[in-house]
């Protein structure tokens, strides 16, 4: 079977695997180092009757949730699929992080569609129960520090765009929705 890796970074068919990569900034605690971290999401579908979720270094509820808001909101057609949640982590760490969830949506679409992820997105922002992206701390910092890193482009909470004092030379697109973020995600 074929795997078709995508990349993708964040901060924070029934015939062929698919899996997305993609990194994600998540900051240390009370010191807020921030670290990318490579986020990977495959989905496949099941021969069993019930899918399975499966996650590595990331809550296990939230990647639920976040599947729940993508079947409901963006009308994906998940309920068939088994979905594999990874977040590149030494040890047996798990981010806690709710601005994760943009970065874990968009691999998941990524590996569900036949759309590849650019390489160099960074993506961050909690994902609400109506599809709605929530603002997240330090946007500035963390799309600095994305940019030493050498991404071009950044899709952050809009409600996060208001106080920024960003003025870097990352290409930095504002998402209120689920389905706007996958919308600039996608082009």
């Amino acid at each position: 079977m074929k795997c078709q890796i995508r990349r993708l970074f964040f901060f924070g068919g029934a015939s062929c695997y698919k899996c997305c990569r993609k990194y994600c900034n998540s900051s240390n605690g009370r010191h807020k180092t921030h670290s990318f971290r490579e986020v990977q999401a495959l989905t496949a579908r099941t021969v069993f009757g019930m899918p399975r979720r499966m996650d590595s270094g990331y809550d296990a509820n939230r990647i639920i949730i976040l599947i729940a808001v993508l079947k409901k909101r963006l009308g994906l057609p998940l309920g068939m699929q088994d979905i594999f949640v990874n977040i590149a982590i030494a040890g047996d760490v798990k981010v806690k992080e709710t601005s994760v969830d943009l970065a874990a949506a968009c691999a998941i679409v990524s590996a569900n569609s036949e759309f590849i992820c650019p390489k160099d997105i960074v993506v961050f922002g909690e994902v609400g129960l109506a599809g709605e992206v929530r603002s997240v701390a330090l946007c500035a910092e963390i799309l600095s520090e994305a940019q030493k890193l050498g991404f071009k482009k950044a899709i952050i909470p809009k409600g996060s765009l208001k106080n920024l004092s960003y003025k870097g030379k990352t290409e930095v697109f504002g998402a209120d929705t689920l389905e706007a973020a996958i919308k600039i995600f996608g082009n």
